[in-house]
This record gives structure tokens, sequence and C-alpha cells, in this order.
């Protein structure tokens, strides 16, 4: 035993302690002498210094340690040790432990198979087993000290170590040593938790004992250690693997942890792993603290305000690209970035505030991508405060823009021509006009088969480039052809301009609407200098809140036919298509299914083309859609009940219209279209079967079943006593038909926007005079006038009609029995009536209400009001 100490070990330590000791008796000169030689210089030879003052410390206490035992079985191993000078120094000193100081709490613990009873009769079996576990120790830990490897299985010679922290602020720590063999000698680990900017001198050392390291798997271990706890608290038992911090961890702090593994009482190197304590803030970005998302094609701009209180501690943002609603991306382009902080930019006095801005020619070492244009992109957003805490991930979605542009250079073709079939062909002297007066010469217009005609027509020789009769392998444009190389270039190469078309890729221009309402329509910019055939696509992507639907309408629809205006139900162009439809036949209204539609549609620069569009979002129904039944009318329009539905629609039993005014304080009336045979309103097919059979109309003021019952056709059985007209009383108007059991045409009913409300005019006093506008000339049409009548309290009022004749069926008088339009309805006429005749008001306050469509007009109505008193 002493033998095999004496050549291997022993051998190691007093080389090692020799070379220490004579380079730690050099002075600054030596280590400046040893600089100024090849290779060498003042950092390496301070980083050799300090490698060797390490290999010293470790000698000293292996040493310390060895010589500590009394067991006679260590007698020649101390013996040894007492013949080099150098090592009687050190048994002449206290023992010293790994560097640990005499005021830690570390204490060595030679209990684990260390020591042999000498009184006791032993086998020597044990006493060599003793010993080779001093082997094992000294061996793992001179290993890590030295990065030498301790078998040829394990490449690796250093451990690792990771922390986390519970909700509690319990820090878990999980510790893989260096090796399995090491495994066998290790009796615990020393652990410290400090500041990180704190110097780590004065923490003490808790000492972990073997028994109290959880094994998990692959060879690793974990604990705890838990915040303090009230001592004099009955409830704290604690258990003998119960370790606790000596002071609470304070938020938004970072810590530094330190591992020390024990073996035998013999220390292995230090791990050291940081972590930050989380804010109870919680999340660092959220819908409110997200101050700006911009993006475009080429760049990302992310404005946030870090509220998590840990701002000084953030290291590196993640942004994560999914495109068009891909929850798993897995293209590298658009996967997850880990971006440092010094790519973040910060005000001084804003400790808080981050800014990041993305580019294709960024300065950030990250790899950027550009975006597609006009498509819709979700963000996932997350800060990163250290290793063990990060804020939880937050999704965002936006829009990516590109305002469309025209092909520069122009200035010749059809666009410059009033007559069709002629081409604008400029000569010198007018090109000069043009640009000083913006005008063309009719007789710069040549004829379109002047073109390739083999004769030059134009000083320019315009009509005579690119002539191909054939053009297999070109574009042809007309009676030219060019390279395909030249089509979507931007640049107008064909005469007719056909060569930069609706699908060329730049002339593409989108927006995103989340408003609740709204309206879009094709609106270009008109130019001299660009085609009046000349077009380019236009996407809108609208999105409402996550519990609505939105409902698309069309006021002008004129497009030419190989332009198709196409409607996604969804938030992409990869979403279900609803609508694709060109000419000039105007669709009816398209609903979504969920809270996202995506429009594709031409923007011409002849406005004599083009799409007007309304929109609006509203609560979801649940209730299917069924193209015809039902729509959204914005303005003006029309509504009909639904024709008979095959059985294959048995879950739907109605259709709903929505009808808005254009203005917001106008008002909307409906006017029906009596069919002249066939329709479901003519009075003797009513006649013959139950009214059940029918399409039975319903209509409320507003877009809830809940709002004011403007007109129920059950209180109106009979054709003859239905009503032909109903006016709103806010600018909204929901009409509900239940579905028909008979076959016959449907029934339409006209929509007009009345476009402001008359002022209302107050009346006080006891007695006066209301008359129809004009009286007794005819009153106006599309009017809504109103009288509010107050009198002395504790009175009523007494209306007498003197004189009434409206447009019967459409011209209405209403007399409410109080001061607003939603008060009790006294009176509702229409037609000529016989007079006088009386309404009488149960309060001193009334309103008169008229109403006249846009057609006949009469005399209107006189009448006066008096006061009652009240017994």
């Amino acid at each position: 035993m002493s033998h095999w100490f004496g050549k291997v070990f022993l051998v190691v330590f007093l080389t090692a302690l020799e070379k220490s000791e004579s380079v730690a008796d050099d002075n600054v000169d030596g280590l400046q002498s040893i600089e100024g030689s090849a290779g060498w210089d003042l950092t390496e030879c301070e980083q050799l210094q300090d490698r060797l003052e390490t290999l010293e410390l470790a000698v000293r206490s292996i040493v310390s340690a060895m010589a500590s035992q009394k067991n006679e079985i260590f007698a020649p191993i101390t013996a040894i040790l007492e013949q080099n000078a150098a090592l009687r120094v050190i048994l002449s000193s206290p023992p010293v432990f790994q560097g640990v100081p005499e005021n830690s709490t570390i204490h060595p613990d030679f209990s684990y198979n260390t020591t042999t009873n000498t009184k006791s009769e032993t086998d020597q079996a044990e006493k060599l087993i003793a010993v080779n576990q001093l082997k094992g120790a000294v061996k793992c830990s001179l290993a890590q000290l030295l990065d030498i490897k301790v078998s040829e299985k394990e490449p690796n010679p250093s451990g690792n170590i990771n922390a986390s922290l519970n909700r509690n602020k319990s820090i878990e720590i999980e510790w893989t040593p260096l090796s399995p063999e090491c495994i066998a000698y290790n009796s615990g680990v020393w652990i410290r938790v400090f500041e990180s900017e704190t110097p780590s001198s004065g923490e003490t050392y808790l000492s972990i004992p073997r028994k109290c390291l959880a094994e998990k798997y692959n060879s690793t271990f974990s604990f705890a250690i838990h915040s303090p706890t009230k001592s004099d608290d009955p409830s704290n038992k604690k258990s003998d693997c119960h370790f606790e911090l000596t002071n609470v961890l304070i938020e938004c702090r970072s810590y530094k942890i330190e591992l020390i593994p024990n073996y035998e009482s013999l220390k292995g190197r230090s791990l050291t792993t940081e972590i930050v304590t989380p804010s109870t803030n919680g999340n660092s970005i959220d819908m409110k603290s997200l101050l700006r998302v911009a993006t475009s094609s080429s760049s990302l701009t992310l404005d946030w305000k870090d509220n998590s209180g840990c701002a000084p501690q953030l290291t590196s943002f993640y942004l994560k690209t999914i495109p068009d609603g891909v929850v798993n991306a897995t293209d590298e382009t658009h996967g997850s970035l880990k971006i440092p902080r010094t790519c973040l930019d910060q005000k001084r006095d804003e400790k808080n505030l981050f800014s990041l801005t993305l580019s294709a020619d960024h300065a950030c070492p990250v790899k950027w991508t550009s975006l597609d244009a006009c498509r819709k992109y979700a963000f996932e957003m997350k800060s990163e405060y250290s290793k063990t805490w990060s804020s939880a991930p937050h999704l965002w979605e936006t829009f990516t823009f590109q305002q469309g542009s025209s092909p520069r250079d122009s200035i010749y073709g059809f666009s410059n021509c009033p007559n069709s079939g002629t081409f604008y062909c400029a000569r010198p002297d007018y090109d000069y006009y043009q640009r000083s007066y913006g005008r063309y010469y009719q007789s710069s217009c040549q004829d379109i088969n002047e073109i390739c005609n083999g004769k030059k027509d134009c000083d320019s020789g315009l009509d005579e480039k690119n002539c191909d009769k054939n053009c297999i392998t070109g574009f042809k444009c007309g009676r030219q052809c060019i390279s395909k190389e030249k089509v979507c270039d931007g640049s107008y190469d064909c005469v007719d301009g056909s060569d930069e078309h609706y699908d060329c890729e730049y002339a593409k221009s989108c927006s995103e609407l989340i408003n609740t309402s709204g309206i879009f329509s094709s609106s270009t910019i008109h130019s001299d200098n660009v085609f009046k055939n000349a077009v380019q696509k236009t996407i809108v992507a609208i999105s409402a809140q996550s519990n609505q639907i939105i409902w698309l309408s069309f006021s002008k629809f004129n497009t030419k036919e190989n332009h198709l205006v196409k409607v996604y139900d969804g938030p992409y162009s990869t979403s279900p298509l609803l609508l694709s439809k060109s000419g000039s036949t105007k669709p009816s209204s398209v609903r979504s299914s969920s809270n996202n539609l995506y429009v594709e549609f031409p923007s011409y620069y002849d406005k004599s083309y083009g799409v007007s569009v309304s929109y609006t979002s509203m609560e979801n129904m649940e209730k299917p859609f069924v193209p015809g039944c039902g729509g959204y009318v914005y303005g003006d329009g029309s509504v009909s009940s639904p024709n008979y539905l095959s059985n294959n629609n048995n879950d739907l039993d109605e259709c709903f219209w929505f009808v808005e005014a254009r203005q917001s304080d106008g008002v909307i009336f409906v006017k029906r279209n009596i069919p002249q045979t066939g329709g479901c309103y003519i009075s003797t097919l009513r006649s013959t079967l139950h009214l059940s059979e029918f399409p039975i109309m319903t209509v409320y003021d507003g877009w809830n079943s809940s709002g004011q019952v403007l007109y129920d056709e059950l209180d109106s059985p009979k054709a003859a006593q239905a009503k032909s007209v109903v006016y709103s009383v806010s600018q909204k108007m929901m009409i509900r038909f239940t579905r028909p059991k008979v076959s016959c045409s449907s029934m339409n009913w006209s929509v007009t926007t009345i476009p402001k409300i008359s002022t209302t005019t107050n009346l006080v006093g006891m007695i006066g005079t209301i008359k129809s506008p004009n009286y007794p000339a005819a009153y106006p049409n599309s009017s809504d006038f109103r009288w509010k009548i107050v009198t002395e309290p504790g009175t009523s009022i007494r209306l007498l009609f003197a004189l009434f004749e409206t447009q019967e069926k459409f011209d209405y008088i209403f007399v409410f029995d109080g001061p607003t339009i939603n008060s009790p309805l006294l009176l509702e006429k229409s037609g000529l009536s016989s007079t006088p005749f009386a309404v009488n008001s149960s309060s001193n306050e009334m309103l008169i209400r008229f109403t006249s469509d846009e057609n006949i007009t009469l005399p209107g109505f006189l009448a006066l009001y008096s006061t009652v008193q009240i017994l």
C-alpha cells in the first residue's frame, strides 16, 4: 500500500508542490521577465500562477487530510510525508480544507468508511477497502482540479449544475457529477447562494450530505434549498434533509449558486450557475404593455414596456414568427430568434421601455428573413431574464403591408387617347407640349392597326418595336411580342401596357381593418403617365373581436372578366373561399364564420371600373348561413324574403337582414315592392292557405330581437292591411323572415336612408298648432319631422286633427304618449281620414313624428293641441 502511494500519488504531490512553491516565490520582476520571453504575456503568466496556487491548495488539503488519519494503516504514508521538508511545513500548520475559510460552516466528515478501529480485530480486506475508498476520493478530487480524465469512458472532466425557482422561491438544484465512477466516493456537496454583485467571500456554505441527494436519471442528483421560515412556528418541523437559505431572495435580484462536490472532505471543482428571482408582476409582455407593432414585407418594429419590474436583469428577447397561423412553424427562416439585449434600443431615462427593429440590412447579429407582403403573421414574444426564468409567451397577430406602385416610363399607350382603338404616338414637339402643359393633341393618336404594319408611323418608332407574329417563346401583347423577362419588371414595354398586369407582385396594395365597421373601395391616384387599363391588386384583411362575425356587402361592382373579386372565410389567402366573382352583376352579401375575412379585388385607374364594399361586425348568432337568406345592407339597397328552401336546410327556419343608415344620425325606411304575379303576398293566394305557410316578416329597431318591434306581419294577416313602408327609430334595423313552406317568388323591399333626421321642434304652452311642412302645399319627400309638446305639470294634452291626407301605407303620422320615440304609441295613421278626430295623452308630454317616402306627396295634416286638467 505504501509502495503504491510512494510511486503514484506521492510523486505527483511532491512534484506539484515543489513547482508551485518555486512559482509562488517569484516576484513581479520574474513575471515581467517571463512576459518578455517569446510566446508569453502577463495574462498567461497570471493564469498559470492561479492554476498552480489552486494545485498547491489541493495538495495541502490532501496532505492534511491524510496526515489527520490516526489509524495504523496510514502510518507508512505519514512517515513518507514527514520525510519531505515542504510537507513538514504543511503538517505543522492547522488543517486547511481546500481553501475553505476557518470560520466556514463546512466541517470535514470522515465517517464514510475512512477509519478503522485499531483496537478491534478487523479483516485485512476491510483495511484495503478503506484505503481504496481514500484513493478514489483523492483521484476524483484531483482529477477535476487538474482537468484530467478519470477514465477513458469519461471525456468531460467537469460536471454540470442547473437551478430553478419554485413559486415559493425555493431553489431546486440538479447536479450531474463529472463521472459515474466518482459517485461511489461522493459524500455530499457544499452549496452557497449569494447575490451576483456581492463578493462571495462572506457567504457561508451549507453541507448537504449524500443521503439528502435524490438520484434521478443519467446519474443526476437533485435537492432543494428553501426560503427561511420562522423558527418559533411549531408547524415548521424540519427533517434532516431540510435546508434553508440564510436570507429571503429579493425580487428581480440576480443570484449565483455555487456547488462544490465533497469527496471524503476533499473538495472537487466548484460549479456555478445564475438565477434571477421572478417578480410577482408576472409577464413582461401583455396586450397593455405592447405599445406598437409595425410590419412590412422588409421590416419589423416592436415597442413594448417591460412591466415585470426586472427590466435591468433582461438578458435576451425571443421572437418566433408564425406565418398564416401555422402553430408549429418548422420553416427555419421564420423560426424562433434569440435576440441579445444589445440589439434592443432604450432611452436613458426610460429603464423599462424597449424597442426592437429588424430589417433585411439590420445590424443585429441574428438571421432575419424578409416577410411576405400582404400576409398575416403571428409573433410569439417573450423576455428572458436568466436561464431559469423567462416571461410567459405572448402572441400578437399582424398584417404585413406593401403599397402598390405604378410602372415607370409610362408616357405612351392607350391611356393618352380619348377614343378606343387608338394609341398615343408621341412626337418631339408634342412631348414638349405635354411636359409643359400636360395636354395631348388628337393628331398624335394613331389607329391600333398601324402597330407592326411594317411602316414607321411614329417618329419614335414605337409602333414597330417588338413585332413578332408567331411569338412562340415570348409574351404576346396585341400585335407585339416581348421576352418573358420583361413582364412585371416595372417598365411598360407593350403599347397596350398589358406586360405590367394585375398579378405583378409589385402592384399589390394591402391594409388591415380592425374597426367594427367601415367602407373600402377601389381607389387609385390618376396620372396621365399611367394607362387607363392599368390595375393593381388590393388586399384587405378584416379583423373583428374574437366572438363576432363579419358581414360584407357590395354597393358598386364592375370588374373586367379576368379580374376576380375573392373573399376568403378567414384571415389568410389559404382560408376557405366564400366568393370568387367578376363582371358587373353585384353579388349577394357575404358572411364570415369567424372574426376574420380576407378580401382581394382589383383597383383601376379607369373610374368606370371598381368595387365599393361595406362591412360590419356583430355578435355571432351561431346559425348557419345560406347565400341569399339574409344579409347586410349599408345605406341603400334591397332585402328579400327567402324562396322555398329545400329539405337539405332543415336546420334553417329563419333569415335575418341587417340594415344600417349611411349616416350615424340618419334613419331607414324599407318599402315593399309588390310583384305583378306569383308573389307570396298576393291576397288571393294567401287567402287560400294558412298564414304560416308564407314567410312572415318582423321588423325590429336595432340589431337585436329584444329591440322595439316596428312591424309584425302576424298583426296584419291580410294583404290589404299589410304595411308597405316601415321606418326605423335609430340608424339600424333588423328584418326577420320565416322560412316559406310554399313555392312562390320572394318579396322584395327597397332600402333607403333618410340623410338626416329633421330637427325636433319643441312646443311649450297651453295651446298651439302643428302642421306638416309646407302646409297647405305638398310636404317634402324622404323626410322625418318631429314635434315635442310640453305643458304645465298636472295637465294632459289633447291633439285635435282638423285635416289629415297623406299617401296611404307610405307616409305616416305617429303620436307617442311621452317625450321620446320609445314612449307608448297612441296613434299610427296614413291615408285620407275623416276629420276632426282627437288623441289624448296621459301626461303633460307628447311626441309627434311625421315620415314620408320618396314618391307622391300630399297636403299632409293640420292639428291643434290644448291642455286638459287632470282630475
